[in-house]
C-alpha cells in the first residue's frame, strides 16, 4: 500500500513489514491493517 511504501519505507518499517508477513506475524500498518 503506499502507506507502506513511502511513508515506511523511509523509516526503514517496510522491512519489518515483509518480514512479518513472511513470519505469519499480523504487523500493524495503519493502512493495511483495513
Amino acid at each position: 500500500c503506499p502507506h507502506c511504501t513511502k511513508g515506511f519505507k523511509e523509516r526503514g518499517h517496510l522491512k519489518v513489514h515483509i518480514a512479518s508477513m513472511h513470519l505469519g506475524i499480523r504487523w500493524q500498518c495503519p493502512c493495511c491493517d483495513r
